[in-house]
C-alpha cells in the first residue's frame, strides 16, 4: 500500500485513526501492530510470513542475549542472530544477483530463482540487526513484551523506507506517550507537505526522467541527457524526502517522534557534508554498525582509507543487486577519501570558494546519480559522454510542459532552506499560521486532483 493512494488516504487512514483515538490506551500498540501487518500485507500477504519470522526471531534472540551473561556465548548468540537476519535479506534480494555473477564468471548455468523481494526488507533488517547489536551491547534491555518488538520492527509509517530508528529512541515511546492536538495538527500538515513533494515534485520529475532513461542514448541530444539527470536528481531526493516527511508526520499523529532523515543535502559543498544530510540514519547506522567496528578513524590512514571504501561499496550494494549500485557507492566514496586526503572534511569553506565547492558537489551527485539510474556500465558510460561531450546545438527530442518547468523550478527552490527560513521567521504570527494551514488544505487538494488524473505513482525506495 502507497502513502499517496486513494486506499490509503481516504480509507486506511481515516479508519485507523478513529479506531485508535476511541480505543482504550492499553490496546493502541495491539491496533498499530496489527494495522502495521495489513499496511505491508496488502499488495502480497505471502510476505506477511517473512515479517512474522523475523519480528519472532528477533525478539527471541534479543531475550536470549540479553539473559546470557558469558561473553563467548553472548558473542555467538549476537553472530547467529545478525547472519539469521542477513540470510533473509541475501535469499530474497541477492539470490538472483549471486546466480547471475556465477554463471557469468564460472560458465555455469544454474536457474534464477525470480524470487519476490519483500518491500523495505533491506529497512527492517538493518533495524532488527541495531536493536540486536545495541541489546548486547548493554545499551538497551531487550523488549520482553513480543507486541511492542512487533511494533518496533514493522510500524506502518517507516517500515517500507525509513528512516532508520534505533530502538533506544523509540522504545520509551512505544511503551509510554502523549498524544495531543497540536502534535497531530503538525504531523498532518507534515504528512501534506510530504505528500506534496511526492506527488506534485518527484511523480512529475519521474515521468521526464523515466521517458528519457528509457530511450536510446543515441536517440538523445546533450540538452535531453541533461534534463533527464536533473530531473531524475531531483525525483530521487523528493520521492524519498517526501516520503521521509509523510513518515516523521504519521508519527506525531499517533504519538511518535521519529528522527530527521534529510537535511538539505544539495545544499552541501562536500561529498562528506552530502552524507551528513542525506538518508541520515542509513549513514548513521553505517557509522555505528560498520564503520566504527571496522575500527573507524582510530586506526592508521591506509586502514581508514580501506574502511571507507568498505562501508561506501556496501553502502552501494544495500541500495540494489546490482554493480552499478556498488559503483555508485564507490563513486561516493572515492570523493570522500580525496576530501580526507586534502583535509576538506574537516576545514569550513571560505566563502569566496563557497560556490566552487558547491558546484563541485552537485556535478558529483548528478553524475552518480547517472549510475544509480541506468541499468547497466554500458548505457551509463554513453550517457555521460552524451552529457559531457558537445556536439553542437541540437534542439531537443524530448519536449517539457510548462507544469515540468514550473515543478522543476519548484524543485529548485525547495532543495534550498529559503522557504524553510521564511516559514520560521513568520510561523508566529496568528496571520501566517492560519494561511499556512489554508496553503495545506490547497495542496491536500491538489495531490487529490493529480493522484485521480495520473497514473503514474512509483516509489523508488521501496524497491531497497
Amino acid at each position: 500500500m502507497l502513502f499517496s493512494s486513494f486506499i490509503f488516504l481516504s480509507v486506511f487512514l481515516p479508519l485507523l485513526l478513529f479506531l485508535y483515538y476511541a480505543m482504550a490506551r492499553e490496546y493502541r500498540n495491539h491496533l498499530l501492530l496489527a494495522a502495521s501487518l495489513v499496511f505491508y500485507g496488502w499488495g502480497e500477504p505471502r510476505l506477511l510470513a517473512v515479517m512474522m519470522i523475523s519480528i519472532l526471531w528477533n525478539y527471541l534472540a534479543a531475550m536470549a542475549i540479553d539473559r546470557c551473561r558469558r561473553k563467548i556465548p553472548r558473542q555467538g548468540l549476537l553472530t547467529v542472530g545478525i547472519a539469521a537476519d542477513l540470510m533473509l535479506l541475501i535469499y530474497f534480494k541477492y539470490m538472483d544477483f549471486f546466480i547471475q555473477n556465477l554463471n557469468s564468471f564460472c560458465g555455469l548455468q544454474l536457474p534464477l530463482r525470480h524470487i519476490i523481494m519483500p518491500i523495505g526488507i533491506s529497512f527492517y533488517t538493518f533495524q532488527a540487526i541495531s536493536y540486536l547489536v545495541d541489546v548486547y551491547r548493554s545499551e538497551v534491555k531487550a523488549e520482553r513484551n513480543l507486541c511492542n518488538t512487533g511494533l518496533y520492527i514493522a510500524f506502518f509509517p517507516q517500515l517500507i523506507a525509513g528512516p532508520i530508528v534505533k530502538f533506544h529512541e523509540i522504545s520509551g515511546q512505544i511503551r509510554q506517550r502523549t498524544e495531543s492536538l497540536p502534535e497531530f495538527s503538525a504531523g498532518l500538515q507534515r504528512f501534506i507537505e510530504g505528500l506534496a513533494k511526492k506527488v506534485l515534485i518527484a511523480n512529475i520529475m519521474g515521468e521526464t526522467a523515466d521517458a528519457i532513461f528509457s530511450s536510446a542514448v543515441c536517440e538523445l541530444t546533450w540538452a535531453d541527457a541533461w534534463v533527464g539527470a536533473l530531473a531524475y536528481s531531483l525525483q530521487i531526493f523528493f520521492d524519498f524526502s517526501g516520503y521521509s516527511d509523510m513518515a516523521i508526520g504519521l508519527g506525531h499523529m499517533f504519538g511518535f517522534t521519529i528522527p530527521e532523515n534529510f537535511n538539505y543535502p544539495y545544499m552541501s559543498t562536500t561529498l562528506t557534508e552530502f552524507w551528513r544530510r542525506w538518508h541520515i540514519s542509513l549513514s548513521t547506522w553505517f557509522k555505528e554498525y560498520l564503520y566504527i567496528p571496522l575500527g573507524g578513524s582510530h586506526c592508521s590512514r591506509m586502514a581508514v582509507l580501506r574502511n571507507l571504501l568498505v562501508v561506501f561499496a556496501v553502502t552501494g550494494f544495500w541500495h540494489g543487486a546490482s554493480w552499478t549500485f556498488v559503483f555508485w557507492g564507490l563513486w561516493h566514496g572515492f570523493f570522500i577519501i580525496l576530501e580526507r586526503l586534502l583535509h576538506l572534511n574537516k576545514k569550513p569553506v571560505r566563502a569566496e570558494f563557497r560556490w566552487l565547492m558547491h558546484f563541485y558537489l552537485l556535478l558529483a551527485v548528478i553524475v552518480g546519480w547517472v549510475f544509480f539510474r541506468a541499468d547497466n556500465f554500458a548505457y551509463s558510460r554513453d550517457f555521460l559522454l552524451k552529457m559531457f561531450v558537445w556536439k553542437g546545438f541540437e534542439p531537443m527530442k524530448f519536449s517539457v510542459s510548462p507544469l515540468f518547468i514550473t515543478m522543476f523550478l519548484f524543485g529548485l527552490l525547495y532543495s534550498t532552506t529559503i522557504p524553510r527560513s521564511v516559514y520560521e521567521h513568520f510561523r508566529d504570527s496568528k496571520i501566517f499560521t492560519f494561511a499556512w494551514r489554508m496553503i495545506c488544505c490547497g495542496l491536500l487538494l491538489l495531490v487529490m486532483m493529480r493522484l485521480a488524473s495520473a497514473s503514474y505513482n512509483p516509489f523508488i525506495y521501496f524497491r531497497f
